[in-house]
């Protein structure tokens, strides 16, 4: 339940901060004051990414450090606070991408 709560929550300011015209997520990396701007592209991106691994192996142990892998260099440059954020929105996405694939290919928990 707490992860519906914190994905619906998620889901709300996300959708504010498209009304206010801004980007929904923003990760800075103040060594090189990088921005990296997750948008509606890039989740797509992501959930291609989950597919490819769920139908890789539906069961497999660590489905986030695999993701992690893909944006390593990223991931490696963000302060510790930072990356801590962004593990835990790719989390949350994960379960996001994890219900959609199940939908679409009619899983059942």
């Amino acid at each position: 339940m707490h992860v519906k709560n914190e994905a619906l929550k998620r889901l709300a300011m996300q959708a504010k901060r498209r009304l206010k015209g801004e980007k929904v997520e923003i990760y800075e990396n103040n060594k090189d004051n990088k921005i990296k701007i997750i948008s509606n592209e890039e989740d797509e991106i992501l959930y291609q990414k989950v597919c490819a691994l769920l139908t890789e192996n539906r069961d497999m142990i660590n489905p986030i450090g695999r993701l992690i892998e893909t944006y390593q260099d990223f991931y490696n440059s963000l302060q510790a606070s930072t990356r801590e954020k962004y593990f835990f929105n790719l989390v949350d996405k994960y379960g996001e991408c994890k219900a959609r694939f199940d939908r679409e290919h009619n899983y059942t928990a």
